[in-house]
């Protein structure tokens, strides 16, 4: 991940907003700040290439540390708004991190006259993932206004790491270890799979041959979307928020996940644009990460398959779009193939960086829509005497068309959408689209809705 910064349109860095119910009291928020770079040791380590950029890079303490450097404050615009609020993320987003320091930055907005304030917070995709930063939110932010206020002690001193060459090659031993491993499972997973399903011999041949189309389209499904196959460098962020009672609701009425109904709220809205500029019909690619870690969320950051599918864009109402993702979700998950490209991914760290990029490049350009559903925390949080309203994600697009992704805070589901603008061309027309699917979609818990 850290590697891909060498193209600027492979950037994986991830753009966070935390809307808070008031401004915290700066010296308190920089107190607060301080506090968790010790608690969670990696903000204070920058990332170091190994000699002779042999294996993965690597962590060391960033000795010149300075939180003055990562966090800051502003005063948004006027009228200090949603979209004020959204335009500095954009800001935050597409600035570039100083190698020389740790790859994350905090931002401050004050929003206007409405008295409530909301933090920008920008990190490298290679500090955690969203069951990462989830665990940390989980663990860290308190409950209560009054326990957020209370000085939380000195934060404990960083601690000291191996000398980069130790640490290169700890990192290389474990890549080239771990590869073979997760695809020999990969490989169990695969044959389990064929003599499940082959009750007699003349199966066998059909089978295999299912199972090699759907390792070309877990690769790459070439079944992208001609209206939106140019790719530019911009951003721009949409946001949506909606009960996330309503959401689970709406699944369960065609016995789906709230993953497929934020998939379907999307794909209805890619459908309806493309029948806006005369392109009605045909296939979406989206990218779906599945989370192939042996011990749960707890086995580390970062371990994740992916596959491609193919999501119609042909005219049909809410309920019946939301059983075709959720039957397409199950079969997906059911496939031997899920683990197998994060066991290819293993070997990343040691292939050439032009090859690395090429390789990104091509895979990531063909996908439309990335996808990413991570829960939050399912209770009340505060910092600094704020309370967290809500929480929204703006993820990397590596080279696609859009990236959404779906973060519940307590009660409230935030839809985050990073989109390339010259893909989607009229992102005004998109953002409403979206907010019409949206209504669509909850209506199917609640028909008085519509």
């Amino acid at each position: 991940m850290w590697r891909m910064d060498s193209d600027a349109a492979l950037r994986t860095d991830v753009v966070m907003v935390w809307t808070l119910d008031r401004v915290p009291e700066w010296d308190r928020f920089l107190e607060c700040c301080a506090w968790l770079t010790g608690v969670l040791p990696r903000l204070r380590l920058r990332v170091a290439e190994p000699p002779l950029r042999i294996g993965r890079p690597v962590w060391e303490v960033d000795e010149a540390f300075d939180l003055a450097a990562h966090v800051h404050r502003v005063r948004l615009p006027a009228p200090g708004g949603r979209r004020e609020l959204l335009d500095l993320a954009e800001d935050v987003g597409a600035s570039v991190f100083d190698p020389a320091r740790p790859p994350w930055r905090a931002v401050l907005a004050e929003e206007g006259e409405s008295g409530r304030a909301a933090i920008v917070i920008k990190l490298h995709h290679c500090l955690a993932d969203g069951a990462g930063l989830r665990r940390a939110m989980v663990a860290l932010l308190p409950r209560s206004r009054r326990a957020s206020l209370r000085p939380p002690g000195p934060p404990p001193d960083a601690p000291r790491h191996a000398s980069p060459w130790e640490v290169a090659a700890r990192g290389l031993a474990s890549d080239l270890g771990s590869a073979p491993g997760r695809i020999r499972r990969g490989g169990t997973r695969l044959a389990a799979g064929l003599a499940h399903a082959s009750t007699s011999p003349g199966d066998l041949p059909a089978r295999v041959d299912g199972l090699v189309r759907s390792l070309g389209r877990t690769a790459v499904d070439p079944r992208r979307s001609p209206l939106l196959a140019r790719r530019g460098r911009e951003r721009r962020f949409e946001a949506v928020e909606m009960p996330l009672a309503d959401l689970k609701a709406a699944g369960k009425t065609a016995g789906a996940t709230v993953t497929a109904a934020f998939i379907t709220i999307m794909l209805g809205a890619f459908a309806d644009y493309h029948r806006l500029h005369g392109r009605a019909g045909g296939t979406l690619s989206i990218a779906v990460p599945v989370d192939v870690r042996d011990g749960g969320p707890e086995d580390g950051n970062n371990i994740v398959g992916g596959l491609v599918l193919g999501g119609s864009l042909k005219e049909m109402g809410p309920h019946d779009r939301l059983a075709e993702v959720g039957a397409m979700l199950r079969r997906a998950r059911r496939t031997p193939l899920a683990g197998w490209s994060a066991a290819l991914t293993s070997l990343f760290p040691v292939l050439p960086v032009p090859v690395l990029l090429r390789a990104t490049r091509w895979t990531s350009g063909v996908q439309d829509l990335k996808t990413s559903s991570v829960p939050g925390v399912p209770r009340p949080a505060y910092i600094a005497g704020a309370r967290l309203l809500s929480t929204l994600v703006f993820g990397p697009r590596v080279h696609g068309a859009c990236t959404a992704v779906l973060m519940s805070h307590d009660e409230t589901a935030g839809l985050g959408l990073n989109v390339d603008p010259a893909a989607v061309t009229d992102t005004s027309s998109f953002g409403r689209l979206v907010q019409k699917n949206v209504g669509a979609v909850l209506a199917l818990a609640d028909p008085a809705r519509t």
